[in-house]
């Protein structure tokens, strides 16, 4: 299964995280900045308990619940995201709820309300929509982790890395000597079997794991890419 991954990348869920874990602060700033200028109030005038204890309990609730959620998003984890949609969920109802409320006085209601709207069907779109399952045919995943030790040395006269997992999609090599930097920025072919030649490019590096994308990876050599998996990991 694939899905999109800009929602996966780990600074935008720390960054994310942040804006959850600051919003109800500045959310506060903001309220007391329109009682200042739209009801011409000095900051010196307003009752701060009296303020707090008039303010909607579900805005408190919502707003502890969005600093919860922060917390984990700042140290990355990506499972925070089906939260942040509830979050964003609960809060849409209750704008809709308090239409006719005080809480929608005030220049920021709209937007406010627009901005949660979007970001609930960003979210939703990443989560739910653009997630799809590609042909079982043309995706064959074996583990490599055996007796058998496929090593590679492209890019270098010795040795490198220990091929451990290889589909139609991606290849991980996992490096236990010094690899050549070439590796990160040329299209390299490799003969797995006398009439099979893959052409990968590199993705990315998770510390000793280098991983790689295969680009000639039409009908035929797939079929051939599985016939040769089964063989080596038998």
């Amino acid at each position: 299964m694939k899905v999109v991954r800009f929602l996966e990348n780990e600074n935008v869920i720390k960054i994310f995280g942040v804006l959850l874990i600051i919003t109800p602060f500045i959310n506060t700033f903001l309220n007391f900045y329109i009682l200042k200028n739209h009801m011409g109030l000095d900051v010196s005038q307003i009752d701060l308990f009296a303020t707090f204890k008039k303010g909607d309990k579900v805005y408190y609730f919502l707003s502890i619940c969005s600093i919860a959620i922060g917390i984990p998003m700042v140290r990355g984890s990506k499972k925070s995201w089906t939260y942040v949609l509830v979050l964003i969920g609960s809060l849409l109802v209750s704008q809709i709820l308090d239409l006719n409320k005080k809480s929608w006085v005030g220049p920021l209601a709209w937007p406010s309300f627009l901005m949660n709207l979007a970001l609930f069907v960003f979210i939703l779109d990443q989560l739910v929509w653009k997630v799809y399952v590609p042909p079982a045919k043309e995706v064959f995943v074996i583990n490599l982790n055996s007796y058998r030790r496929i090593l590679f040395s492209f890019g270098a006269k010795k040795p490198w890395g220990q091929l451990k997992t290889l589909s139609s999609v991606e290849m991980m090599v996992k490096s236990f000597a010094l690899v050549p930097p070439s590796v990160e920025n040329e299209t390299i072919q490799i003969q797995f079997a006398k009439d099979l030649i893959i052409e990968v490019v590199f993705k990315r590096r998770d510390n000793e794991k280098y991983y790689f994308k295969p680009l000639n990876m039409h009908k035929e050599n797939v079929d051939k890419l599985n016939t040769w998996l089964r063989k080596i990991a038998a």
